[in-house]
């Protein structure tokens, strides 16, 4: 029997449920925002793309990214701006690369989305050197603006619990704007618990 999962990072990031979504669309609504597929025109490589679908539908922006294959010391030119890049995370095929002279760790927590985590990364030349013997990079796209999503909710709780987890779950991150909906499992307790709890959050 299948256990559902209740919390956001124990799924696959390319879940079609609201908070994916969303993240989703944060993320390719970005100022100078160019996905994955639109900057393989702009890349100077002779490095073999691929999409394998089973793949593809683990991981979000479907049809959006691009996948590669990088052995030791090849190079990708974006030819972009200054900005971010967004990558996914990969547990299975994932390296380093080295973007701006530091090391990027492209494999994946795999308590993080089963290891398919989304990274943004500062770019200022445009050049991604691979540092490991063969990786796969999921380039998810670039933007201007590097403005992270993290999805940290769980189904099936509380007010409560989201009181007694608040640091966990919101407050180490210090968003600039958090989006919430709590109380729908509270039919349990008195309003006017559920009234404090809130209030406490808040």
């Amino acid at each position: 029997m299948n256990v559902p999962k209740s919390d956001a990072y124990l799924c696959y990031p390319g879940m079609k449920s609201w908070p994916f979504l969303l993240r989703e669309y944060f993320i390719i609504n970005q100022e100078g925002y160019i996905s994955g597929r639109k900057l393989l025109e702009r890349i100077q490589t002779n490095i073999t793309f691929f999409s394998e679908e089973s793949f593809m539908i683990m991981i979000p922006f479907l049809q959006k990214g691009v996948c590669l294959t990088m052995k030791q010391g090849e190079t990708i030119e974006l030819n972009t701006k200054k900005g971010y890049l967004f990558l996914l995370t990969d547990p299975n095929n994932g390296g380093n690369i080295i973007v701006d002279k530091q090391v990027v760790k492209t494999a994946g927590d795999k308590n993080m989305f089963l290891g398919y985590d989304i990274l943004c990364i500062p770019i200022t030349n445009g050049e991604i050197i691979c540092n490991t013997d063969k990786i796969r990079l999921n380039i998810i796209g670039f933007s201007t603006v590097g403005t992270m999503t993290y999805l940290t909710g769980s189904g099936s709780k509380t007010t409560k619990w989201l009181a007694d987890n608040l640091y966990e779950r919101v407050l180490k991150y210090r968003p600039d704007l958090l989006i919430l909906i709590i109380g729908a499992n509270d039919e349990t307790i008195r309003l006017q618990k559920n009234h404090m709890n809130t209030n406490n959050i808040l």
